[in-house]
Protein backbone atom coordinates (compact mmCIF):
# COMPACT_ATOMS: atom_id res chain seq x y z
CA UNK A 1 0.00 0.00 0.00
CA UNK A 2 1.36 3.42 -0.95
CA UNK A 3 0.99 5.97 1.81
CA UNK A 4 0.70 9.70 1.36
CA UNK A 5 4.16 10.01 3.01
CA UNK A 6 5.67 7.72 0.35
CA UNK A 7 4.02 9.74 -2.39
CA UNK A 8 5.41 12.92 -0.90
CA UNK A 9 8.90 11.38 -0.71
CA UNK A 10 8.78 10.37 -4.38
CA UNK A 11 7.87 13.91 -5.34
CA UNK A 12 10.85 15.38 -3.50
CA UNK A 13 13.49 12.92 -4.76
CA UNK A 14 14.08 14.66 -8.12
CA UNK A 15 14.55 17.93 -6.24
CA UNK A 16 17.11 16.28 -3.95
CA UNK A 17 18.97 14.88 -6.95
CA UNK A 18 18.94 18.30 -8.59
CA UNK A 19 20.51 19.90 -5.52
CA UNK A 20 23.30 17.29 -5.61
CA UNK A 21 23.97 17.83 -9.31
CA UNK A 22 27.60 18.80 -9.96
CA UNK A 23 28.41 22.25 -11.22
CA UNK A 24 29.80 22.90 -14.68
CA UNK A 25 33.16 23.93 -13.23
CA UNK A 26 33.36 20.72 -11.18
CA UNK A 27 32.62 18.59 -14.23
CA UNK A 28 35.30 20.39 -16.26
CA UNK A 29 37.80 19.85 -13.44
CA UNK A 30 37.06 16.13 -13.28
CA UNK A 31 37.29 15.81 -17.06
CA UNK A 32 40.62 17.68 -17.16
CA UNK A 33 42.11 15.48 -14.43
CA UNK A 34 40.97 12.32 -16.18
CA UNK A 35 42.24 13.53 -19.56
CA UNK A 36 45.66 14.50 -18.18
CA UNK A 37 46.08 11.10 -16.58
CA UNK A 38 45.03 9.17 -19.70
CA UNK A 39 46.98 11.31 -22.18
CA UNK A 40 50.10 10.85 -20.04
CA UNK A 41 49.63 7.07 -20.07
CA UNK A 42 48.36 6.40 -23.59
CA UNK A 43 49.03 9.50 -25.69
CA UNK A 44 46.55 11.30 -27.92
CA UNK A 45 45.60 8.46 -30.26
CA UNK A 46 45.43 5.91 -27.44
CA UNK A 47 42.97 7.96 -25.40
CA UNK A 48 39.27 7.98 -26.22
CA UNK A 49 36.70 10.51 -25.07
CA UNK A 50 34.67 7.62 -23.70
CA UNK A 51 37.58 6.59 -21.46
CA UNK A 52 38.07 10.19 -20.32
CA UNK A 53 34.37 10.48 -19.49
CA UNK A 54 34.41 7.21 -17.55
CA UNK A 55 37.49 8.32 -15.62
CA UNK A 56 35.74 11.57 -14.74
CA UNK A 57 32.55 9.81 -13.70
CA UNK A 58 30.43 11.55 -16.33
CA UNK A 59 28.77 10.51 -19.55
CA UNK A 60 30.44 11.05 -22.90
CA UNK A 61 27.49 13.24 -23.88
CA UNK A 62 28.16 15.46 -20.88
CA UNK A 63 31.85 15.69 -21.84
CA UNK A 64 30.89 16.97 -25.29
CA UNK A 65 28.72 19.66 -23.74
CA UNK A 66 31.92 21.19 -22.37
CA UNK A 67 34.43 20.23 -25.08
CA UNK A 68 33.51 20.06 -28.76
CA UNK A 69 36.09 17.39 -29.60
CA UNK A 70 39.02 15.41 -28.28
CA UNK A 71 41.33 17.92 -29.97
CA UNK A 72 39.72 20.81 -28.07
CA UNK A 73 40.10 18.84 -24.86
CA UNK A 74 43.79 18.18 -25.60
CA UNK A 75 44.42 21.83 -26.40
CA UNK A 76 43.00 22.99 -23.06
CA UNK A 77 44.37 20.21 -20.87
CA UNK A 78 47.83 19.67 -22.41
CA UNK A 79 48.76 22.12 -25.13
CA UNK A 80 47.84 25.43 -23.44
CA UNK A 81 49.55 24.54 -20.11
CA UNK A 82 52.55 23.17 -22.05
CA UNK A 83 52.97 26.51 -23.84
CA UNK A 84 52.70 28.42 -20.57
CA UNK A 85 55.22 26.12 -18.88
CA UNK A 86 57.76 26.70 -21.65
CA UNK A 87 57.32 30.47 -21.38
CA UNK A 88 58.11 30.16 -17.67
CA UNK A 89 61.21 28.11 -18.51
CA UNK A 90 62.41 30.85 -20.85
CA UNK A 91 62.07 33.33 -18.00
CA UNK A 92 64.09 31.01 -15.78
CA UNK A 93 66.84 30.79 -18.38
CA UNK A 94 67.05 34.59 -18.48
CA UNK A 95 67.06 34.76 -14.68
CA UNK A 96 70.16 32.59 -14.34
CA UNK A 97 71.98 33.89 -17.40
CA UNK A 98 74.36 36.29 -15.69
CA UNK A 99 75.00 34.59 -12.36
CA UNK A 100 78.55 33.46 -11.62
CA UNK A 101 80.69 31.27 -13.83
CA UNK A 102 79.52 28.71 -16.33
CA UNK A 103 79.59 25.87 -13.78
CA UNK A 104 77.51 27.82 -11.30
CA UNK A 105 75.01 28.73 -13.98
CA UNK A 106 74.88 25.16 -15.23
CA UNK A 107 74.23 23.87 -11.72
CA UNK A 108 71.48 26.43 -11.15
CA UNK A 109 69.93 25.60 -14.51
CA UNK A 110 69.89 21.86 -13.85
CA UNK A 111 68.50 22.25 -10.31
CA UNK A 112 65.78 24.67 -11.35
CA UNK A 113 64.83 22.74 -14.47
CA UNK A 114 64.72 19.46 -12.57
CA UNK A 115 62.35 20.84 -9.92
CA UNK A 116 60.03 22.35 -12.53
CA UNK A 117 60.07 19.24 -14.69
CA UNK A 118 59.09 17.14 -11.69
CA UNK A 119 56.22 19.51 -11.03
CA UNK A 120 55.13 19.47 -14.69
CA UNK A 121 55.98 15.82 -15.29
CA UNK A 122 52.57 14.66 -16.43
CA UNK A 123 52.19 17.52 -18.93
CA UNK A 124 55.48 16.69 -20.61
CA UNK A 125 54.78 12.98 -20.57
CA UNK A 126 51.33 13.46 -22.07
CA UNK A 127 52.69 15.74 -24.75
CA UNK A 128 55.62 13.47 -25.67
CA UNK A 129 53.39 10.39 -25.73
CA UNK A 130 50.94 12.21 -28.01
CA UNK A 131 53.24 14.04 -30.41
CA UNK A 132 54.77 10.77 -31.62
CA UNK A 133 51.52 9.56 -33.15
CA UNK A 134 49.76 12.78 -34.12
CA UNK A 135 51.25 14.66 -37.12
CA UNK A 136 49.26 17.82 -36.40
CA UNK A 137 50.86 18.12 -32.99
CA UNK A 138 54.33 17.83 -34.52
CA UNK A 139 53.45 20.71 -36.84
CA UNK A 140 52.39 22.82 -33.86
CA UNK A 141 55.60 22.22 -31.95
CA UNK A 142 57.84 22.76 -34.99
CA UNK A 143 56.20 25.92 -36.29
CA UNK A 144 58.35 29.08 -36.29
CA UNK A 145 58.02 30.91 -33.01
CA UNK A 146 56.53 27.96 -31.13
CA UNK A 147 57.13 28.07 -27.34
CA UNK A 148 59.57 25.15 -27.47
CA UNK A 149 61.70 26.68 -30.22
CA UNK A 150 61.53 30.06 -28.48
CA UNK A 151 62.76 28.38 -25.30
CA UNK A 152 65.71 26.82 -27.15
CA UNK A 153 66.52 30.19 -28.75
CA UNK A 154 66.55 31.80 -25.30
CA UNK A 155 68.88 29.11 -23.95
CA UNK A 156 71.19 29.43 -26.94
CA UNK A 157 71.28 33.22 -26.68
CA UNK A 158 72.33 33.23 -23.04
CA UNK A 159 74.70 30.30 -23.49
CA UNK A 160 76.45 32.16 -26.30
CA UNK A 161 77.24 34.94 -23.82
CA UNK A 162 79.52 32.38 -22.10
CA UNK A 163 81.25 31.27 -25.29
CA UNK A 164 84.69 32.07 -23.84
CA UNK A 165 84.04 29.46 -21.11
CA UNK A 166 82.78 26.78 -23.49
CA UNK A 167 84.58 24.10 -25.49
CA UNK A 168 86.02 25.34 -28.73
CA UNK A 169 83.79 24.55 -31.70
CA UNK A 170 80.71 23.74 -29.60
CA UNK A 171 77.46 24.05 -31.58
CA UNK A 172 75.35 25.89 -29.02
CA UNK A 173 72.02 25.35 -30.82
CA UNK A 174 72.52 21.59 -30.72
CA UNK A 175 74.04 21.58 -27.24
CA UNK A 176 71.07 23.29 -25.57
CA UNK A 177 68.70 20.76 -27.15
CA UNK A 178 70.80 17.80 -26.07
CA UNK A 179 71.05 19.14 -22.53
CA UNK A 180 67.34 19.83 -22.20
CA UNK A 181 66.34 16.51 -23.74
CA UNK A 182 68.45 14.37 -21.43
CA UNK A 183 67.38 16.25 -18.30
CA UNK A 184 63.74 16.05 -19.39
CA UNK A 185 63.85 12.36 -20.25
CA UNK A 186 65.57 11.41 -16.98
CA UNK A 187 62.89 13.23 -14.98
CA UNK A 188 59.81 12.42 -17.04
CA UNK A 189 60.62 8.77 -17.75
CA UNK A 190 62.67 7.77 -14.71
CA UNK A 191 60.14 5.03 -13.95
CA UNK A 192 61.07 3.44 -17.28
CA UNK A 193 64.84 3.83 -16.99
CA UNK A 194 65.11 2.50 -13.43
CA UNK A 195 63.45 -0.30 -11.52
CA UNK A 196 61.58 0.84 -8.39
CA UNK A 197 64.30 -0.65 -6.18
CA UNK A 198 67.18 1.06 -8.00
CA UNK A 199 65.63 4.44 -8.79
CA UNK A 200 68.01 7.20 -7.60
CA UNK A 201 66.72 9.93 -5.36
CA UNK A 202 66.42 13.48 -6.68
CA UNK A 203 69.70 14.72 -5.20
CA UNK A 204 71.73 11.82 -6.58
CA UNK A 205 70.21 12.23 -10.01
CA UNK A 206 70.82 15.98 -9.90
CA UNK A 207 74.49 15.49 -9.04
CA UNK A 208 75.10 13.02 -11.87
CA UNK A 209 73.27 15.16 -14.43
CA UNK A 210 75.28 18.23 -13.43
CA UNK A 211 78.59 16.34 -13.74
CA UNK A 212 77.64 14.89 -17.10
CA UNK A 213 76.45 18.26 -18.37
CA UNK A 214 79.81 19.89 -17.63
CA UNK A 215 82.36 17.10 -18.05
CA UNK A 216 80.80 14.20 -19.91
CA UNK A 217 82.06 10.73 -18.96
CA UNK A 218 85.58 10.76 -20.42
CA UNK A 219 88.77 11.50 -18.50
CA UNK A 220 90.44 14.78 -19.38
Amino acid sequence: MTTSANKSDKKTRPEVRARKRRSSSEIRRLVRESALELFSLHGYNGTSTRAVAEGAGVTEQMLFRHYRSKRDLFREVIWAPFEEILKQYSELAAKYAGRGGVRERAGSYVRTLQSHLRRDRRFFRAFLMSVQSEPELRKLIARPGSPLLAFFDTLARYTTLSRAELRHGLDVDIAVRITFSYIMSMIVFDDIFFSPRNRPNANHLLREMSIYMMDGIGRH
